[in-house]
């Protein structure tokens, strides 16, 4: 399936797909960027077509008979598994960690305890974690109390990111109900435990 979202059908080209086929990800995206998520999670398949597209930019979709589709894209990729141990492993291919050519290790939530205040300002401008956020009229979560902002500074995250995100989905909707702008230290279920 992830082939198919990716590089398109046409109509009919398998049993299931949408009744007028299916551009893909790369043909929708011609000159922006596309996103892959958990890359280290590629099959074979996958990996050798990704591959492919990367070496020249051409799409030829399931079921296309006629000339491939030039449609550049950027194509950036995470994953939180490690490639290059992968590669040695011969699970992940070498030649297509190597067109990935600007490689970032993000450090996990724990190293960057003295970023905690950014991060979680940049999470709460985000109207799907802060409901309201940006919308006249409506409430937001504003500010978290100085308790909380510790605990969350303590907090190991064994989910990481994705964790923190959660929490404070659920936070922010939970303190709107009891009609407040802040998130109290009581109000995240990382101490309730504590109580």
């Amino acid at each position: 399936m992830f082939e198919y979202a990716l590089f398109g059908y046409v109509k009919g080209a398998y049993t299931g797909g949408r009744e007028s086929g299916d551009h893909g990800l790369l043909l929708e995206n011609v000159g922006r960027v596309v996103f892959l998520d958990e890359i280290g999670e590629a099959n074979d398949i996958i990996q050798a077509k990704l591959l492919a597209y990367l070496d020249d930019y051409h799409v030829r979709p399931r079921g296309w008979q006629g000339d491939p589709f030039y449609c550049p894209t950027l194509v950036v990729a995470a994953t939180n598994r490690d490639l290059d141990d992968m590669v040695e492993k011969k699970q992940f291919r070498a030649d297509l960690l190597m067109r990935f050519t600007d490689r970032e290790t993000i450090p996990t939530l724990r190293e960057r305890v003295d970023s905690f205040p950014f991060i979680l300002d940049c999470l709460l401008q985000n109207n799907a974690i802060n409901p309201g956020w940006g919308k006249k009229g409506e409430s937001c979560v504003k500010e978290i109390g100085n308790e909380a902002l510790e605990a969350l500074k303590k907090y190991e995250f064994p989910g990481n990111f994705r964790e923190l995100e959660n929490i404070l989905r659920t936070v922010c909707r939970e303190v709107l109900k009891d009609g407040r702008d802040y998130i109290c230290r009581s109000d995240l279920p990382i101490c309730k435990c504590d109580e």
